[in-house]
């Protein structure tokens, strides 16, 4: 399905989604987790061999 909505129009769906449906509560990690991943690029860290 092709999207013709403005990137706003998506924005403000996916806010009127979240109050229609609040995510279930998540562990500290996950959070944390996501909210490195929202922050952009970041070197992956290697282990070391």
């Amino acid at each position: 399905m092709i999207s013709t909505m403005t990137p706003e129009e998506i924005r403000e769906n996916v806010r009127q989604e979240e109050r229609d449906n609040p995510p279930p509560p998540m562990p500290e990690e996950v959070i944390v987790k996501i909210r490195n991943l929202m922050r952009g690029p970041h070197p992956v860290r290697k282990e070391a061999p």
